[in-house]
């Protein structure tokens, strides 16, 4: 008889891209949401506002995420620190996947969109939660929203806590139920700092995009600085949010 072939796990993987406006999508964005039957990246949509959902959009609006129990939501505010309500309320609406890619509306890359997705997928398998970098306290003390983590109706020492820029970042569903867990446990805090340090609690596997060997940083890389083009190809960019 023939040996039937071993045949791995199929790992479903997803590309999350938030956003407040429909109007406000770059055509890298555009193109991407475009070419998802060619490319093979399942992407998803997820406006923070008033919307009818349908296909591959999701409107996530202020009113359902303040009306939960938890003292997240409590706070009554998206900003400054809790993005991730938007994005624990699209993790509980969309189907399971296995990992999820999250970014920002307004990150460019100087290069192929699909290409850095499908790399991300690739280099970083195991990965429970992988961001552009990850910082620790010491040596990064004035860095304002370290106080702002409970753990439950607990505060936690400073020197115990990591924050990271989430700009562009890498879930496993084990890390987004993790931390839906942890939220509906009265966690809170910003959300750079509640999601490095309790992955880190929990011994999750972590990564950082800073030492990505195809992914290029310099000084200018998800720097504050206004929009502009970045030389040479490879490079991510993250524009200041400019007031009107």
């Amino acid at each position: 008889m023939p040996v039937a072939p071993v045949v791995g796990p199929v790992v479903s993987s997803a590309l999350l891209i938030f956003c407040h406006d429909l109007n406000g999508l770059s055509p890298q964005i555009r193109d991407i949401l475009r070419q998802q039957a060619e490319t093979g990246i399942t992407v998803h949509l997820v406006v923070n506002g008033d919307g009818h959902s349908s296909g591959n959009t999701i409107f996530i609006p202020n009113r359902a995420l303040f009306a939960k129990a938890h003292a997240k939501a409590q706070e009554g505010r998206i900003i400054p620190g809790n993005a991730d309500l938007v994005l624990l309320a699209a993790f509980n609406e969309l189907p399971r996947y296995d990992r999820y890619l999250v970014m920002e509306y307004d990150v460019f890359y100087n290069g192929s969109l699909p290409a850095l997705v499908s790399h991300i997928f690739s280099s970083y398998p195991d990965h429970d939660f992988a961001s552009t970098f990850i910082r620790p306290y010491k040596g990064n003390e004035r860095w304002p929203w370290w106080s702002s983590l409970r753990r439950g109706r607990h505060g936690a020492n400073h020197t115990a806590r990591l924050y990271a820029f989430m700009q562009l970042a890498l879930y496993s569903h084990a890390a987004l139920q993790a931390l839906s867990n942890a939220v509906e446990d009265d966690w809170t805090g910003h959300h750079e700092v509640l999601h490095a340090t309790l992955f880190r609690s929990m011994h999750l596997r972590m990564g950082v995009f800073e030492q990505d060997p195809i992914l290029r940083f310099d000084a200018m890389t998800f720097a504050a600085v206004g929009p502009c083009v970045m030389k040479g190809d490879g490079f991510l960019h993250h524009p200041v949010k400019w007031s009107s």
